[in-house]
């Protein structure tokens, strides 16, 4: 027996038993480990060639370990409905808002009325933009990649122009440069990352979608990190270009590479798991 008969008596399903056969599979490494794989597809082809009926032989020790294995409180955040995910994004989003309110700046009023609400509107608007696309059901089609990069530029770009831009209000001059501006800055920097790090663990974990391309999954980032910077930008009372560069807008950075990071460590243990 050569091997092109040992593929035709594989696909007619040919007893595994027969002297001739088990003497080419022992001279032969391909061929048995083409019947290892592929013994049962054949067993089911021959069967339905035959028109004989043929069941498949189940692996109930693996069909029992499904069944028994309890779902990780990842998995129940993505089995959500679509409103009980949507509500649940929205009121921890929110939550950086809600403390920025209640400990808000004491130049509040002082601030130009027509820039605050732009800019409090321009980072809501990214926030709900990105957790809407981050959250859509999977039976609708996803937005263009154009529109999803959009956002992300956007997201990305808005608080480093909002730092950039004129101070809003006069900044006393021993405030620019002073010796205590990094330590301000580093305040701010972490008050705004850990008020935004509830949101980002858990809006990361409702989505249901693919990625569809690579920047998709910095969606879950970008809305807590805008989320955090609307919250801060309540909270902190300095208008300093200095310290808003330092202090606010490299938040937009840190969260989605730090989501980037989490990203390819655990693909790394995946690759190597496999």
């Amino acid at each position: 027996m050569d091997c092109a008969q040992m593929k035709q008596w594989m696909l007619e399903g040919g007893d595994p038993t027969a002297a001739e056969v088990m003497r080419h599979m022992d001279e032969c490494p391909a061929c048995k480990s083409l019947y290892a794989s592929s013994a049962e597809l054949a067993r089911l082809l021959a069967a339905e060639q035959a028109g004989q009926v043929a069941t498949a032989i189940p692996d109930f020790a693996e069909i029992e370990d499904q069944t028994s294995r309890k779902p990780s409180w990842w998995q129940q955040l993505a089995e959500m409905s679509t409103g009980a995910r949507s509500g649940a994004a929205l009121a921890v989003a929110a939550l950086p808002v809600l403390l920025g309110l209640l400990r808000h700046r004491a130049n509040l009023t002082d601030y130009p009325p027509g820039r605050l609400a732009f800019e409090m509107v321009a980072m809501a608007g990214l926030v709900l933009t990105s957790l809407w696309l981050w959250l859509r059901p999977l039976y609708r089609p996803q937005p263009s990649h154009r529109m999803l990069w959009t956002v992300l530029a956007l997201a990305l770009v808005l608080p480093w122009a909002m730092a950039l831009y004129p101070a809003a209000l006069a900044a006393p001059a021993e405030h620019l440069g002073s010796p205590g501006e990094l330590r301000k800055a580093a305040n701010c920097f972490l008050y705004g990352t850990l008020t935004a790090a509830p949101a980002l663990v858990l809006v990361a974990g409702l989505g249901r979608r693919g990625e569809g391309f690579p920047g998709f999954a910095l969606l879950p980032a970008i809305a807590a990190a805008l989320a955090g910077l609307l919250g801060l930008h309540l909270h902190c009372p300095e208008v300093s270009p200095v310290h808003l560069l330092l202090g606010h807008a490299p938040i937009a950075l840190v969260l989605p590479s730090l989501l980037v990071i989490v990203g390819l460590l655990r693909r790394g243990r995946r690759r190597v798991a496999s």
